[in-house]
């Protein structure tokens, strides 16, 4: 006959690990640094023996089944964590991610996994501005500005959304067109990612205002060779800033129709065009847009 563990139990390791999932993101938030080699051994170490208290706990609660089980699965999804480091560089590496934000970072993408496994949502901010900073008092006093979002949008755990991107001219990344921000869902982040180029490529018009220059000449290590690409946009007039966003409707109807990605929310200068189905509300005190379409599974 197999063991039942009693309820208190897995309330109770509930609770802890909530508790050390919050004390983690506390951390995070308020004390962003890069940790030592010495402060990764130590939490790796933490982690390890908390897991082995767990199966002796379950192996005296319950009985040597449980907690042959659980560290077998524990064991397996632990080395299959090794090649999510792998990942995780990359993506650091690729946006360009400060070390000392790093651990924030993964403390934010554990928390949207685990909203979107039960019945959550949650918003995600579009920055059109980056110059635009505010400061967050709760994140202490050594905390630097972070860009305030024009415009937010709601994924709730039903939608098919599971990777957002965005790119434009303002970024990090070279650009050959002149939105400001161009922010894509689709059902992976590597497809929000690549869509998200090729959408903000397209929103672009023929001005001779507009200064662009060979990416070469900008960095030496880009594959963009001699194209060129956006350096800085001035004030255009509205019949332009409709023209360039036409184009870029354009594009991200035809990765909508073609079944690539799910929604694009396009800006430049002020002006916002919004693809596909999503739920969108407002920043208050920002100029902003405001559209009340659901986002469906």
């Amino acid at each position: 006959m197999e063991t039942q563990i009693p309820l208190a139990f897995e309330i109770g390791s509930l609770v802890v690990v909530s508790l050390i999932l919050a004390a983690d993101l506390v951390v995070a938030f308020r004390r962003p640094h890069v940790p030592s080699t010495r402060d990764s051994a130590l939490w790796i170490g933490f982690y390890v023996a908390l897991a082995l208290i767990f199966a002796v706990l379950l192996a005296v609660i319950g009985d040597a089944d449980h907690a042959t089980e659980f560290v077998a699965g524990w064991l397996t999804e632990y080395s299959l964590s090794i090649d999510n480091l792998f990942v995780f560089l990359l993506i650091m590496s690729r946006f360009s991610v400060p070390r000392e934000y790093q651990q924030e970072i993964l403390m934010v993408g554990i928390v949207i996994a685990l909203v979107l496994r039960g019945d959550g949502a949650f918003d995600v901010g579009v920055v059109t501005d980056l110059s635009a900073n505010r400061r967050h008092p709760e994140r202490g006093e050594g905390s630097r500005p972070v860009p305030a979002p024009a415009g937010r949008f709601r994924v709730e755990a039903r939608s098919p959304v599971r990777g957002i991107a965005t790119s434009g001219w303002r970024g990090r990344s070279f650009s050959l067109g002149i939105a400001d921000s161009v922010t894509v869902l689709a059902t992976r982040a590597s497809i929000a990612d690549a869509a998200a180029t090729v959408i903000a490529n397209a929103v672009d018009v023929d001005d001779a205002r507009i200064v662009r220059a060979p990416a070469s000449s900008v960095r030496d290590d880009t594959d963009l060779g001699h194209r060129l690409v956006v350096r800085r946009v001035p004030p255009l007039p509205a019949a332009l800033v409709e023209q360039a966003l036409d184009r870029g409707v354009r594009e991200a109807e035809a990765q909508i129709g073609a079944g690539r990605i799910i929604a694009a929310v396009l800006s430049l200068q002020g002006r916002w065009r919004v693809c596909g189905a999503l739920h969108t509300t407002a920043v208050p005190n920002v100029e902003t847009f405001s559209l009340a379409t659901s986002l469906e599974a």
